[in-house]
């Protein structure tokens, strides 16, 4: 298959792209330098340029999650995806609508002014009350998060020896993800596997980032394989967001 970022051109077969080539050519298309600046201009079409690095990869996440609801039986491949050119705009629809609801996000921050001091309470804008400021200050603390995984998957920093670092990072990503816009969840009834919203979450992210990594047994509980996975994976992936939060965010997790 000819590179991501040259459009057209391609040496698979002719005829609508399948999910799993679509699924390879997005992934490869993604870490182009392209796609990123795809990314930043439409950040900065939307209003949001600071945000580019986070849509980037909120992009990454939700074409995956919609791919895999396709591999799921729930909907299709557009039939008239049959070339690069026709993939790059299903993608580039994708990520404006990412935009969008970044830019969504963005307005409905509340307007805070931090105090000097924590028990200086005069200093507070007047019509924000603590809850509000605590929202805003996790929404700000993840924000912050997310631009340090960017810089760990740059570097391919962030896992333990035992863990691809890549996976433990994209793991924090789309925990993150879901944190900031509980939309992207399913029902909790649907979420098979885990007993506690941590483990939920990392099944749930894992059959995006790495459904190589997830099966189920014939009664439908999570393999044995996979349990131990989540287990390795998720156990590094939420040491380094306790750590990252810590430094943005007292108190760590919640």
């Amino acid at each position: 298959m000819s590179d991501a970022s040259d459009g057209a051109t391609s040496d698979g077969p002719s005829g609508p792209w399948g999910v799993e080539r679509l699924s390879d050519w997005f992934t490869a298309f993604h870490a182009t330098d392209d796609a990123r600046r795809r990314s930043r201009a439409a950040a900065a079409r939307r209003g949001v340029p600071d945000l580019s690095d986070d849509l980037h990869h909120e992009w990454f996440l939700s074409v995956c999650t919609t791919l895999e609801r396709v591999r799921s039986g729930d909907g299709a491949v557009p039939v008239w995806i049959a070339s690069e050119e026709a993939a790059t705009a299903y993608v580039l629809r994708a990520l404006d609508n990412d935009a969008v609801d970044a830019a969504r996000r963005r307005s409905r921050e509340p307007e805070v002014r931090r105090p000097r001091h924590a028990d200086d309470r005069d200093d507070l804008e007047p019509g924000v009350d603590d809850e509000g400021l605590a929202r805003a200050d996790l929404d700000q603390a993840l924000t912050q998060v997310v631009r340090d995984l960017n810089d760990h998957l740059r570097d391919g920093t962030g896992g333990c020896p035992g863990c691809p670092s890549e996976l433990t990072v994209r793991i924090c990503l789309g925990v993150v993800a879901r944190l900031r816009d509980p939309r992207r969840r399913p029902p909790a009834d649907q979420l098979r596997g885990g007993t506690t919203e941590w483990d939920q979450l990392v099944y749930e992210v894992m059959a995006v980032v790495a459904p190589e990594r997830v099966a189920t047994t014939e009664d439908g509980r999570m393999a044995e394989r996979t349990r131990q996975a989540k287990r390795r994976c998720g156990g590094c992936a939420r040491q380094l967001l306790d750590d990252l939060l810590g430094r943005h965010l007292d108190g760590g997790m919640p």
